[in-house]
């Protein structure tokens, strides 16, 4: 599997994002091994591709529904976009955490050199350009430990869908099946109970069904069937 991330800016030739990268002092670089961090030994994959039309409705249709929506003003600047990179990278299911913030981390040098948003494209969740860095902040700040990278690397990629059967959407890339509610429940309580059970600290009355067939590109997961009293 490749964790894919989708990143509109203003950029007129893919060489403007390598200058901007040095102006700013990134140790980001394009090498014979491709996007790379020769600190760290991150590596991705950059491709350039010019303006998409459709790419501002996608950002304005996939926020979360629980998070702030894009504002306008962000709204506008992406309709105006000149061109697009698509950033993979290999992810790894033996190290999810890891490799999922090194791509995160791949994807973070492209918003320090213009870019003005991203798409997580194994869930779909987008986040202007300084919520993601702010969200960043909290995965550098969880350091090694496993619980809060966690956590933190949740607020960063998985998106709530909320309906009928309320559902998580990315956990995959976190090594975690998702979370489907299979009754319907108040917004309110089912995106905490997700949370929880997403996370792993709430499973009470869970199934783990993760060998059930993909559902829009995501293993069904942790299946809450009846919804229990109180949530």
């Amino acid at each position: 599997m490749k964790l894919v991330f989708t990143l509109p800016g203003n950029w007129t030739n893919p060489w403007i994002l390598l200058r901007l990268l040095e102006v700013v002092e990134s140790p980001w670089r394009a090498t014979e091994l491709g996007f790379t961090n020769p600190e760290t030994g991150d590596r991705a994959s950059l491709a350039y591709a010019a303006a998409v039309p459709q790419v501002a409705r996608v950002f304005a249709d996939s926020t979360d529904p629980v998070r702030p929506p894009m504002d306008d003003d962000l709204l506008e600047q992406i309709r105006e976009h000149k061109s697009i990179f698509q950033l993979t990278a290999d992810f790894e299911p033996a190290r999810p955490l890891q490799s999922l913030r090194s791509g995160l981390r791949a994807a973070n040098a492209v918003v320090d050199g213009g870019a003005l948003a991203i798409q997580i494209g194994n869930s779909g969740l987008v986040h202007g350009a300084d919520a993601f860095q702010a969200l960043m902040a909290g995965v550098d700040a969880a350091g090694e430990d496993e619980d809060a990278l966690r956590s933190a690397l949740f607020q960063v990629v998985a998106r709530f869908v909320l309906g009928q059967q309320s559902m998580t959407l990315g956990m995959h890339t976190l090594g975690r099946p998702d979370v489907v509610l299979m009754e319907p429940v108040a917004a309110d309580r089912a995106v905490g109970r997700m949370e929880r059970l997403a996370l792993g600290t709430d499973p009470a009355n869970a199934v783990d069904t993760r060998e059930l067939p993909e559902v829009v590109r995501n293993p069904i997961g942790l299946i809450l069937d009846p919804a229990p009293p109180g949530l």
